[in-house]
């Protein structure tokens, strides 16, 4: 299934894809993973005339690659063991898949809610639900950081609403 990533958010670049790569190589997930990285960057320079965006040097070091994505899946069409298509651009002329096909490992239902009852019980604006259960502060933050953000407060910028969906893994980790 095609999993699409944005390149910019908020007119700013996402660096989704140099993040999921970035997990990738840490974990060696695939078979020669620096030559397929290198593969795969060449292919997008022959595209669109350049790479794609790298974290600018300037940046701190991230602390982790992007482990996992997350979702609304109202069909309910994300299970573990389904091909997952990396993209950006999907839908468009300029589709470009940036990774070889990955198994997603496992799926985790995530809620977040703004309810001001449930974030006074639990102590977290908002409070976060990983398969039904409360994430504490530092498990958000590492979970914010995972999916791709330098932060909770990044995170919760993007998650300014309640929300119900599916937390994507194609690496073993889970929360």
């Amino acid at each position: 299934m095609t999993l699409a990533f944005s390149q910019k958010l908020n007119d700013k670049p996402t660096y989704f894809v140099e993040k999921i790569w970035e997990g990738f190589l840490r974990s060696d997930q695939f078979q020669d993973c620096d030559e397929t990285y290198h593969r795969y960057m060449r292919a997008h320079k022959v595209l669109f005339g350049k790479h794609w965006d790298w974290i600018p040097e300037k940046e701190p070091r991230m602390k982790s690659g992007k482990l996992h994505t997350i979702r609304r899946d109202e069909k309910d069409r994300w299970k573990a063991g389904n091909k997952i298509h990396f993209v950006i651009n999907n839908r468009t002329a300029d589709r470009f898949q940036f990774a070889p096909v990955a198994e997603c490992k496992a799926i985790q239902y995530i809620e977040i809610s703004y309810d001001e009852l449930l974030c006074e019980k639990f102590s977290s604006e908002p409070a976060v639900f990983v398969d039904g259960e409360p994430l504490n502060i530092s498990q958000i933050e590492e979970l914010a950081i995972n999916d791709g953000f330098k932060n909770t407060m990044e995170f919760f910028q993007y998650f300014d609403n309640d929300f119900s969906g599916k937390i994507i893994h194609w690496t073993d980790l889970i929360y």
